[in-house]
């Protein structure tokens, strides 16, 4: 007995790929719907802008994400009784794996005599 392909093998066969497709699709949307929360959640910069000058304490705690607090359009001004903390993530697993701290980015960083920037990790 000979085999030959029918209309319904065909369409059998189309409806395999179609659907092997749309899985791969469905996949790389995914995929890249994550990558995009990822960039989005980025946080946001929570120093006032220059003329604003700092002269009280304002901590910088980092996210949960990477520690990037973007301030790269901003001039800050730390005034002479400001305070700029930065704080730290830290897992509770025991060790020092996992714990980062802030990577702080800005246009300009000017710090008055007498102000600080603490960034020991300590709250």
């Amino acid at each position: 007995m000979r085999y030959y392909p029918t209309l319904a093998t065909f369409l059998l066969s189309l409806f395999v790929v179609v659907f092997q497709l749309s899985l791969f699709l469905v996949a790389g949307v995914s995929i890249l719907s994550l990558k995009l929360q990822t960039v989005i959640a980025e946080q946001t910069c929570p120093l006032p802008a220059a003329p604003t000058v700092i002269n009280n304490q304002i901590t910088i705690t980092p996210d949960n994400v990477d520690g990037v607090v973007n301030c790269a359009s901003l001039d800050i001004i730390i005034g002479s009784t400001g305070e700029v903390v930065i704080d730290r993530n830290i897992t509770l697993n025991g060790s020092t794996n996992g714990d980062w701290g802030v990577t702080l980015l800005v246009n300009n960083l000017t710090i008055q005599n007498g102000g600080k920037i603490n960034a020991n990790g300590k709250k």
